[in-house]
């Protein structure tokens, strides 16, 4: 396999990255679209409080940080790359040379749009929406930092775990002679 060089690879990730949020903001547009047909169909009083602030970020997590995350992880997971990564002739691949399949990609694809994302709409909510000071928003998205990587670290310790208890498994297979050891 020809590896490029570090420099064609250092202008076409950029590229492949736009190309990919150059679709997102497609889907973003659409999402707006209905939603402004949607708001005008339905009287809606807008989003006023803390429970309208809650329904207002579960929304824009369901209908797109969730949506784009899964689209990320599925098309490197089935695919080896995103839209952008394909078009530039990029693919993303383990040190074993195969694609990073289902348990890697999401876990590629969290960081890079969940995360940061969620983020983005707790500060944008809190900072538009509501009477809080920058202060409050700072420490808000700290917490908001803070479960999800505690949710991240329990996710590390549950696979770990898998990986154990797997492991316990084979072993004791193969003490009980269930699985043969081939040599």
């Amino acid at each position: 396999m020809v590896q490029p060089s570090t420099a064609r690879l250092a202008r076409r990730r950029p590229a492949a990255g736009v190309v990919d949020y150059a679709l997102v903001v497609g889907y973003v547009a659409v999402l707006v679209v209905v939603g402004v047909l949607a708001r005008a169909a339905w009287y809606s009083p807008g989003i006023s409080g803390a429970g309208g602030r809650v329904l207002a970020q579960l929304a824009a997590s369901v209908l797109l940080s969730v949506p784009v995350t899964v689209w990320f992880a599925t098309f490197e997971a089935r695919r080896g790359a995103t839209v952008g990564k394909q078009r530039l002739g990029l693919q993303v691949i383990t040190r074993a040379v195969s694609r990073p399949g289902w348990r890697r990609s999401p876990a590629r694809s969290a960081p890079k749009v969940l995360l940061p994302w969620e983020l983005a709409h707790v500060a944008i909510w809190n900072l538009a929406l509501g009477k809080e000071s920058a202060l409050d928003v700072v420490a808000l998205v700290a917490l908001v930092a803070l479960v999800a990587l505690v949710a991240l670290v329990a996710l590390v310790a549950l696979v770990a775990v898998y990986a154990l208890v797997s492991v316990y498994i084979v072993s004791l297979l193969f003490a009980l002679g269930v699985l043969p050891m081939t040599g």
